[in-house]
């Protein structure tokens, strides 16, 4: 990508944010409305290469045919489907990417998904010894917890 503009929602998560930051991404913001319809300017489709939805609240309210004459152009498209994974228009079918995050649907401290609709990631996943023995390890603290005991000790290191 020798553009790297992503083209953003305005009411953004820092944590959606922040892996375009990492990457060297410029941040270029669409506005919303009080209904949390995006407002697209396609003036911009010849300058981004990303464009990053949000179906906010389960509701899906993003032009899908400006995302269309984005995808045409070749932009990449990214959905962040934290909102609207269980919805019937949840994610779009031209996004590229999805993730979502599970923090704001169970009671959990972190986690989240991302899926690549075509190919692979470039990353590996951990390896399933890797992931196994960090669950052991956590599964071990949260249980001396639990107990009344240490939650880390000198060998969990």
């Amino acid at each position: 990508d020798t553009r790297k503009v992503a083209y953003v929602p305005m009411y953004t998560c820092g944590t959606v944010l922040a892996p375009f930051k990492k990457a060297g991404y410029q941040l270029k913001f669409y506005e919303l409305d009080k209904d949390l319809h995006s407002i697209f300017d396609t003036s911009v489709i010849d300058e981004i290469s990303v464009l990053s939805l949000c179906g906010y609240y389960g509701f899906c309210n993003y032009d899908h045919d400006f995302v269309k004459a984005c995808k045409e152009k070749g932009v990449v498209i990214f959905e962040d489907v934290t909102h609207s994974m269980l919805s019937a228009d949840g994610i779009d079918p031209l996004c590229d990417y999805f993730a979502g995050s599970f923090r704001k649907w169970m009671g959990v401290a972190c986690g989240g998904f991302a899926v690549k609709r075509n190919g692979t990631f470039e990353t590996p996943l951990l390896p399933v010894e890797l992931t196994q023995a960090t669950q052991r390890i956590h599964r071990d603290r949260k249980q001396r917890y639990f107990l009344g005991g240490r939650t880390s000790t000198s060998s969990d290191v």
